[in-house]
Order: C-alpha cells, then sequence, then structure tokens
C-alpha cells in the first residue's frame, strides 16, 4: 500500500467514524410509581438547539452524538440531566415535583422581558465564544426574587449580563409555605448553526427547571 492510499484510509477511517458516532435513538418517558407514559416532556440537547416533546404515549425521538447529554424537563415533574444510553431504544423514569408558586404575570410576560433583556457580551461575541448558563432564582414565600446564582462556573462577562437581568425580574410570584428553587438555562449562540457547546458538569439542586432562552449574537 502506497502512501497515498495509506492517507485516503486513514481520511476514510475518521469521516466513518464521524458519521457513525451520530445516531437515532428513542426514549419513553414514564411515571417512576404509576409507570404510565408522561405527554409533554421536553427533552433537550445541550449540544445545540434540538429538542424533542414527548407525544400521548411517551414517545420522543432524537438525532444524537454519544457524548451527548439530555435535559429531559416537565412542568409538573422532577428534572433529570443524563447522559445518551448505549442503547438506541430506551426508558426513562421521572417523578413528579412538589406544587410550585406561579409567576403572576404569566410566563409569557416573564420569557418577553427576559428576551429583550438579555444581550450577548460584547467581548464575547466578538470573540465568537459560546457559553451555556443555568441560572438558579431563589423565590421567597412571600413571592420575591431573594437571590441569583450561577450554577455553573463562566464567563465574568456571561455572568454579568445575565445576573443583573435575572435580579431584575418584575412582578412576583404566588405566595407559598417556604422559598422555591427555579433553573433556568440560558443559552448563548453564534447564529443558528449547529455547534459543540461544553456540557455543564455539575451536581443540579431540586428545583423547577424552567424553558431554555436562547440568546443569539452575530458574528
Amino acid at each position: 500500500m502506497n502512501f497515498k492510499s495509506i492517507f485516503f484510509f486513514f481520511v476514510f477511517s475518521c469521516f466513518s467514524q464521524l458519521v457513525f458516532a451520530q445516531r437515532i435513538i428513542t426514549g419513553k418517558l414514564l411515571d417512576i410509581h404509576t409507570k404510565e407514559p408522561v405527554e409533554g416532556v421536553s427533552v433537550i440537547i445541550y449540544k445545540g438547539t434540538s429538542s424533542m416533546v414527548s407525544n400521548a404515549r411517551g414517545y420522543f425521538q432524537l438525532t444524537v452524538f454519544d457524548n451527548d447529554s439530555l435535559l429531559i424537563t416537565h412542568q409538573n415533574y422532577k428534572l433529570a440531566l443524563i447522559a445518551v444510553p448505549n442503547v438506541d431504544v430506551f426508558s426513562v423514569f421521572i417523578e413528579k415535583l412538589k406544587s410550585y408558586p406561579e409567576y403572576l404575570e404569566g410566563e409569557p410576560v416573564l420569557y418577553s422581558y427576559l428576551w429583550q433583556n438579555l444581550k450577548y457580551p460584547t467581548g464575547a461575541q466578538f470573540k465568537g465564544k459560546e457559553e451555556l448558563l443555568l441560572v438558579q432564582v431563589i423565590v421567597d414565600s412571600a413571592g420575591a426574587v431573594s437571590s441569583c446564582k450561577l450554577l455553573n462556573v463562566t464567563d465574568k462577562n456571561f455572568e454579568k449580563a445575565t445576573l443583573s437581568v435575572f435580579q431584575h425580574i418584575p412582578g412576583k410570584w404566588s405566595a407559598s409555605h417556604q422559598s422555591s428553587i427555579f433553573i433556568f438555562p440560558v443559552l448563548f449562540k453564534i447564529g443558528p448553526q449547529e455547534s459543540a457547546i461544553e456540557i455543564p458538569n455539575i451536581d443540579l439542586p431540586v428545583g423547577k427547571m424552567m424553558d431554555r432562552v436562547i440568546v443569539y449574537g452575530n458574528y
């Protein structure tokens, strides 16, 4: 085998590995106690913007890479962050949440505020830097935001741009007997194209996972 043949064989082998690393998975979401399928569960891939919602039979299907992780969220169930299993068909059992206070002005108003006020840090945007943040918001028993913090260590520019917005969320949540934790995923992306973004390697607190907010930048 000459040098040219070896080179093309090497390139083909690398390309084949990249292609076959991507696969289609089919999952089924089930209530851990009743074993019944759960409809309307969001399953999000953190390496890009891909997501799927489970159907009436609890099924979802996504195209993933082997090193992807899945964030599984539903307003009435505990969040789960899992690595993609090494099988193509599998089941995931999820557990119901306690009841959480509601944002009194309605979540569309809340997300409209976030979309209008979260801005891509200029320096990070210029460098083409992308980031996935998990923002913890603690709401006290009176329904007011008592504290905010990032659950994953990140660039200080992203931290400053993000926390100031969440600390000044207008309005209140409904009153409750104790403080409640809400977790907001905020994805800063350069344009709509798919790209690999590092997954936060953290232990998530018990709280309600909110819908993801995507802040697009231009490069």
